[in-house]
């Protein structure tokens, strides 16, 4: 016989451990979800979840139908085209597949009738505030943590007039642009009027911790994050070495901000296929 622990039996531990922990409040703490005042920044709706680029790679190890022509086609042929090779054609067993089934059953939609345009009119149906609403309850998620790109000249435009008022939604100042395309960020950074010069000067250097400064103030952001080639090394001879070490480290320790380095990432392996060309590598951590 068990011996009871704060009125619990050994019986009823796994019942009631699942239970708090479906119940429990979460932070999604890396998300690519916008807030409302992001308008068509914020995708949504069964074709856009159908078209996730996890969805589009695993689409194309059964179709033989090329990327180039793939593009061509409206955003409602290509969700058409995936849920018919990826959920009729073939048993939905991978996490992408299955992750939109849990979306489907969660909404109480019809999963066995396998009705691609009942789900569309479901979603035709909907506000993006309510839905936004009633998928954040449902998936027991308090706050969500964006990915912010200030180099993205739509998302720039959004920060620019007003920060968002939806409390939910924390942001990220993502830094890919500036440390991995030095090149192309110096003549941007200097258009917004930082002195930043093609060489990395103490000016350049003192151009972009103004940049961050300012950017932080804007965004008030939860982290830095960069996502890195396999290659990286710290220290190395490069800009963006350079750049981390004088300019993201010490803004980061001055604001007590994190600097997240996903390492690892190799992009656009298959430019073709866009988003769902990226890959991974083995980083010497």
């Amino acid at each position: 016989m068990g011996t009871e622990v704060h009125g619990l039996s050994p019986e009823t531990i796994p019942e009631t451990v699942t239970r708090l922990i479906n119940a429990t409040p979460v932070i999604d703490m890396h998300t690519h979800l916008f807030s409302p005042e992001f308008g068509n920044l914020g995708l949504w709706g069964i074709d856009e979840l159908l078209t996730y680029h996890y969805l589009v790679a695993e689409y194309f190890r059964y179709s033989p139908m090329t990327p180039v022509e793939f593009w061509t086609l409206p955003k409602p042929r290509q969700a058409d085209l995936i849920w018919q090779v990826l959920f009729l054609e073939n048993p939905p067993l991978s996490e992408a597949t299955r992750g939109i089934l849990t979306v489907l059953r969660s909404l109480q939609l019809d999963v066995a009738a396998h009705d691609l345009a009942a789900y569309r009119e479901f979603f035709h149906q909907q506000t993006p505030g309510d839905y936004l609403d009633r998928v954040l309850n449902l998936a027991r998620v308090k706050q969500v943590v964006m990915t912010n790109d200030p180099f993205d000249s739509s998302e720039r435009e959004v920060w620019l007039q007003s920060s968002p008022a939806d409390l939910r939604f924390k942001a990220v100042l993502r830094l890919d642009p500036l440390l991995s395309k030095w090149e192309e960020a110096a003549p941007q950074l200097s258009a917004w009027g930082y002195s930043v010069g093609g060489l990395l000067d103490p000016s350049a250097l003192s151009g972009v911790r103004r940049f961050l400064e300012e950017w932080i103030k804007r965004m008030r952001p939860v982290y830095m994050a960069v996502s890195l080639p396999p290659s990286f090394q710290f220290p190395e001879d490069s800009s963006r070495a350079t750049l981390i070490q004088e300019c993201v480290l010490p803004v980061c320790r001055e604001h007590g901000i994190p600097f997240a380095m996903m390492i690892g990432v190799r992009k656009l392996v298959n430019p073709e296929l866009r988003l769902a060309g990226d890959s991974l590598g083995v980083a010497d951590v």
